[in-house]
């Protein structure tokens, strides 16, 4: 066992073999995925325990069980956004390789904006989409009487602003690097 394993610290890269990345915070959006779909499964489950069960369905809690259910699609909106935006800001999207490959560094780095900027082009338009369908659901109510539809759909535009938000922070980064690695280049110089 290695000294980091046996102290109870978190192990390096070079405890878990030649592939493994190091160790990395989770960022706040991940936790709240981990809080939300946790809270997810615990409302399924009461769910079918409420449908299952007849004492607990003729019970107050029971009836609120029943109209629930439109909450649950809300929180995989939540989920799909909060976990996107996460996924963004650590870079780990899906990505084809060929292309970049065959390229030089300049254009490489010049392919990865304008990834970006797509990519960021992709969810201001969801954004504001989302928005406009937030707003025309404004006066509605779900069968929840205390939920309003509006809270429902908000999830889109907020997520998209999230992943938006990522996406020009990663924006921001790669404007850094660049600059870093050309005054570095004129300091080798």
């Amino acid at each position: 066992m290695s000294a980091s394993a046996s102290s109870g610290t978190a192990p390096d890269a070079t405890d878990s073999g030649p592939d493994a990345q190091p160790c990395r915070d989770l960022l706040a959006e991940e936790w709240i995925c981990a809080a939300l779909l946790a809270s997810m499964v615990l409302l399924m489950f009461t769910q079918a325990m409420a449908r299952n069960v007849p004492p607990i369905a003729r019970t107050a809690l029971g009836a609120w069980l029943a109209h629930a259910t439109e909450v649950l699609p809300s929180g995989l909106t939540w989920l799909t956004f909060l976990g996107a935006g996460a996924v963004t800001r650590r870079a780990d999207l899906l990505r084809i390789g060929l292309v970049p490959s065959r390229l030089g560094a300049c254009a490489r780095r010049r392919l990865e904006i304008v990834t970006w900027v797509a990519w960021g082009g992709f969810f201001a338009a969801l954004c504001a989409l989302g928005v406009a369908a937030t707003v025309a659901q404004r006066r509605q109510m779900t069968s929840l009487e205390w939920l309003p539809q509006w809270a429902v759909a908000s999830s889109i535009p907020l997520g998209a602003a999230l992943v938006l938000w990522r996406t020009c922070q990663n924006i921001r980064d790669l404007r850094a690097r660049k600059s870093l690695s050309a005054t570095q280049g004129e300091a080798s110089e």
